[in-house]
């Protein structure tokens, strides 16, 4: 695999005095406190600094909202084996405000997609052919750091008909791919409830599970395919798939959200 690139909303991880540290920058704020993707991408980078091997799955659990600013990090080794490491990792901002257990395994181990991990990305416009979503940075301003192109007719405060959000997204500035890339551009949608709503409103992460394929994306635009499972008046279910331009899957989530207002 090629050596990966930072981009700015991605905390670099600094090692220092027994523990490491990842600064949030001013503008990675989602609602109420930094981006879930983010907080999600920077416990599994601690994870594989920690390990030296790559992350397959992770499952957050997003105690309260993370601030801009430094956040310190640490992952322990829970279980260590020649196929398997688990790890349990923490972000900790004066109290614990984020947890994750983490499976990682020995780099660079080939992946064979069979049908279900395809996507048929013909019927869809390529990124090129689709126009900027804007007015989302207005909402969330850690949104200045996506480049998100819908394909299909949804769009977010549309009042439509069916939960499902689809967009190619990439980041911006770019960036090759890495493991902590895939929570961050599946989380960087709208929750899918804004295809049938009109007004926004704050849906934080509660749980955040995502499985990753050892495969690398061909470049920096990633589909992302969203919906609601379920939903009651305080929480819902989103899902999510991310392919690259070939339709190979990258990665798979699922998110808890709480809904407030």
């Amino acid at each position: 695999m090629s050596t990966p690139l930072r981009t700015p909303v991605l905390p670099e991880l600094v090692a220092g005095d027994g523990e490491v540290t990842a600064t949030f920058a001013p503008d990675a704020r989602s609602w109420a406190g930094v981006h879930g993707g983010l907080v999600v991408g920077a416990l599994l980078d601690v994870a594989a600094q920690a390990t030296g091997r790559v992350a397959l799955a992770v499952t957050a659990h997003l105690h309260a909202a993370v601030d801009p600013g430094p956040a310190s990090l640490t992952a322990r080794a829970v279980s260590t084996g020649r196929a398997v490491t688990s790890v349990t990792a923490a972000l900790e901002q004066g109290r614990r405000r984020a947890t994750a257990s983490v499976v990682l395994v020995a780099p660079d181990e080939p992946a064979r997609h069979w049908e279900a991990g395809h996507r048929d990305v013909a019927t869809v416009p390529a990124p090129e052919e689709a126009d900027r979503l804007t007015g989302m940075e207005e909402v969330v301003p850690v949104a200045r750091y996506f480049d998100i192109r819908p394909v299909r007719e949804a769009r977010p405060l549309a009042g439509g008909e069916v939960p499902e959000l689809t967009a190619w997204v990439r980041l911006l500035p770019g960036a090759a791919y890495r493991a902590a890339v895939a929570p961050v551009l599946l989380d960087a949608l709208a929750p899918s409830l804004y295809a049938v709503g009109t007004a926004p409103l704050s849906i934080p992460t509660v749980e955040f599970t995502v499985h990753l394929t050892p495969s690398v994306p061909v470049d920096e635009w990633l589909l992302v395919d969203q919906r609601t499972t379920w939903s009651t008046g305080s929480f819902c279910v989103d899902e999510a798939d991310l392919v690259d331009r070939t339709g190979r899957l990258i990665a798979q989530a699922r998110q808890l959200r709480r809904i407030l207002g």
